[in-house]
């Protein structure tokens, strides 16, 4: 991943964790703006997806190819099926899921950050 990209999803994703824990603690409906905000994390992992296999493509494997490759793929699927789920994912529950999905997202960003620089 490259390093800003890397450092700036792990960084927005540690901010999205805390407001959607915010939402959690208050109870009541998470905002769609909380949801938005998530679509743009995972567009950034998207990014980094293509920006990752372009770079396999060309001859610049990863140190752990496999690793990196599993942790690629759980960055662009663990966001999408964290949301995804029974009933309107808009309780304390949902919002707490979602907080523990963002931290997540933020160790999988490092982690691949790590791997990459070898």
């Amino acid at each position: 991943m490259r390093e800003s990209l890397a450092q700036t999803a792990a960084a927005y994703a540690v901010g999205l964790a805390a407001w959607a824990g915010w939402c959690a603690l208050r109870g009541g409906d998470r905002p769609r703006l909380l949801d938005g905000a998530v679509l743009v994390l995972e567009c950034a992992f998207v990014l980094h997806a293509v920006l990752a296999i372009g770079a396999m493509l060309d001859g610049r494997p990863a140190s752990e190819p496999g690793v990196y490759g599993g942790y690629l793929v759980a960055s662009v699927v663990m966001l999408p099926a964290i949301t995804a789920g029974p009933g309107d994912g808009r309780s304390r529950w949902d919002s707490l899921i979602l907080a523990i999905g963002c931290v997540a997202a933020s160790a999988v960003a490092l982690r691949m950050l790590a791997i990459a620089r070898g």
